[in-house]
C-alpha cells in the first residue's frame, strides 16, 4: 500500500506541476489533462489498495476467531468408556472422524 501511496502523491505533484506549466503556456492542455487523469487513476488505485487491506484484515480476524473456536472445541472433546478394562483392538485411527456411538476401541474387563 505504501507503493500505491507514493505513486498517488507523485502523480498528484506532477498534475499540479503540469497545471502550472499549462497556465504559463509552457505545455499543451493535453499534457496537463493527461497528468490530471494519471493522478486520478493513482488515487483510485490507492483507494482500492486500502479497501483490499481492510478486507484482508477482516479475513484475518475471521480466520483467527474460527481457529480459536476450533481449538476450544478440540479441548472439550473426550473419549469415555462405559467400563474399565484393557484395550484389545483399535477400531479407528488417531485423527479419524467418528460419530457418537461409533466404536473406537475394543475393551475387555
Amino acid at each position: 500500500m505504501t507503493e500505491a501511496d507514493s505513486r498517488a502523491r507523485l502523480a498528484q505533484a506532477n498534475s499540479e506541476r503540469y497545471q502550472a506549466l499549462y497556465q504559463q503556456n509552457f505545455v499543451a492542455r493535453e499534457m496537463a489533462d493527461s497528468r490530471r487523469h494519471e493522478a486520478s487513476a493513482a488515487t483510485a488505485a490507492l483507494a482500492a489498495a486500502r479497501a483490499n487491506a481492510v478486507g484482508a484484515l477482516r479475513e484475518i480476524g475471521r480466520a483467527e476467531a474460527e481457529l480459536r473456536g476450533i481449538d476450544q472445541l478440540r479441548q472439550s472433546l473426550k473419549l469415555l468408556s462405559p467400563i474399565d478394562g484393557v484395550v484389545t483392538a483399535r477400531e479407528a485411527e488417531p485423527g479419524a472422524t467418528v460419530v457418537a456411538g461409533q466404536a473406537v476401541l475394543r475393551l475387555v474387563d
